[in-house]
Formats: C-alpha cells, structure tokens, sequence
C-alpha cells in the first residue's frame, strides 16, 4: 500500500515508539513533554477512531480530530484506574501499558484500511467527508457519553481512593536508571545497585530492610551489613547505594530485598535481582 494512505498511522507509530527511549533513557524534560503530550492526549484516541472509520468519507478532520482527544482522555484514565488495581501507577507500568494499547490497535487499524478499495482510503491530502448516517451518529455519541461517564467516575474514584496509602520500593542500576543492572559478574567481583524507598503512608513510618543472600557479602553505602532500619516522614525519599559481591558461581543467584514496615513480622515489600556468577 502506497505511504499516503499510511502517513498518519506511521507518524503516530514513529512518535510512539519515540517516547519509550525518551521516557526510560533521557533526563531531557524538553524531550518527555514534546513527545509525551501529543501522545498522552491525541494518539491513542487516533488509533481507535481510525480502527472503527478506516475510511477517509464518515468523519471531516475536525470530528476525527474531536473524538480522537475526548478517546484518548478517557483511555488515559481508564488505564490509570485498571493498573491502580493489578499493579500500580507509576511512569515506566503506565508507558508500558499505554504503547502496548496504542500499537495494537494502529496495527488494527492499518489491517482494516489496507482492506479498503484504494478510493475509499483515508487520504490525508483529500479529506472529503460525506454525511454521516443516523446510525453512526448515535454510535459515536453513546462512545463520547461512555468517554465522559468513564472520566468522570475514574476522577471520582480517584479522589476517593487518593488517600490509599502505600510505599515505593525499587531498584535502579549502577548509572540511576531502569536498566543496566550487574547480572553477569565473576566471583569476588562488586556489582552496584540503587535501592530507593518513598513513604506515601501519610503518616511516619519506621522501615526494616533485610537483605537476603547466600554466599556472598552486601554493604549498604560502604558499610557491609544485611539489614539497616529507619524513619520516613510523608512523602520523603530515601535512597541506598548497595554494593555486593558473590563468593560462590552459580546461574541466578538471587540478591533479594525485603522491606518491613513498624513492628510488623510480615515482609511488606520485596524486590530482588537474579545475577549470574561465574
């Protein structure tokens, strides 16, 4: 199929893909909102309108461009809501979720284009909408009532449950990222971690962290030792570098971190890393 029946898709594409490396491997606050916005609140909308009118004569540019804002809006928020329940609402669980959407249905909607007589396509040189008919009408009112009704109650959700306490609890690797962790290493060799730990409990709360491992040694900021307990305050953030080395080989050895919370005797949090020693 000829490109100007696909510009839009592949653009939309581009910049998705664009912001994965954008968001997860660059500080550039100029990059993440250049690419992150268009994309927060246009293409996922874009991707769905084009999928259900793949055709270029049901919708004018400002109707697509219309229902592609309030879709993308609504997708936003409803993703927020799905993963506040199955896993949590942070930068890297929301960009996954949102691309993995976005693409999917840009694939969609390709397929169903490409299955259009070439007269029929989309083309974004000659946009020539004709009258939509009654039914697509109603169609695409009850989708802008559900995009609404949804938007609302998930802001509403959101404010009820905005006082949910929790903790975060993760690992970056040696430069501060998501990424680049030492899981290949020699015995005796030192690998280094970054463990971060943000009291979102509203209240105070006396953290435990255990370290658990065998065969090897960890010291937290250069003091070697398995475990080490503090107080937070609401909302402040306290980070740990951790060294560590093995003195046994092995495939997957494990270097787990379990995080306690006031007197409790149940593990609140754990994270691990799985490294291979030889």
């Amino acid at each position: 199929m000829r490109l100007k029946y696909n510009l839009d898709l592949a653009l939309a594409a581009l910049l998705s893909l664009l912001l994965i490396p954008a968001v997860m491997f660059t500080d550039s606050l100029a990059a993440r909102v250049t690419l992150g916005v268009p994309f927060m609140l246009f293409i996922p909308g874009y991707a769905l309108v084009t999928a259900f009118f793949p055709d270029g004569t049901r919708l004018s540019a400002a109707e697509r461009i219309a229902y592609s804002i309030a879709l993308s809006i609504a997708l936003v928020m409803l993703d927020g809501l799905l993963l506040s329940y199955v896993w949590r609402i942070d930068v890297y669980p929301l960009l996954i979720s949102l691309e993995s959407l976005t693409l999917a249905v840009l694939a969609i909607a390709w397929r169903r284009r490409r299955d259009l007589p070439e007269g029929e396509r989309m083309n974004l040189n000659r946009m020539e909408p004709r009258r939509a008919t009654p039914m697509i009408d109603k169609f695409l009112v009850g989708v802008l009532v559900l995009a609404i009704v949804a938007a609302g109650a998930i802001v509403v959700n959101a404010g009820i449950n905005n006082t949910q306490p929790y903790s975060e609890f993760y690992l970056l690797g040696a430069a501060g990222k998501a990424a680049d962790y030492s899981q290949n290493m020699a015995v005796g060799q030192r690998g280094q971690l970054t463990l971060v730990l943000t009291n979102h409990e509203k209240l105070d709360v006396a953290y435990t962290i255990r370290i658990v491992q065998e065969d090897g040694h960890a010291f937290i900021d250069g003091n070697e030792q398995n475990e080490t307990s503090f107080i937070l305050t609401n909302g402040q953030k306290q980070s740990y570098t951790i060294t560590f080395s093995f003195d046994a080989a092995g495939a997957g050895q494990k270097l787990e971190f379990d995080l306690y919370k006031g007197n409790d005797t149940e593990i609140y949090l754990r994270t691990y890393l799985r490294v291979d020693v030889s």
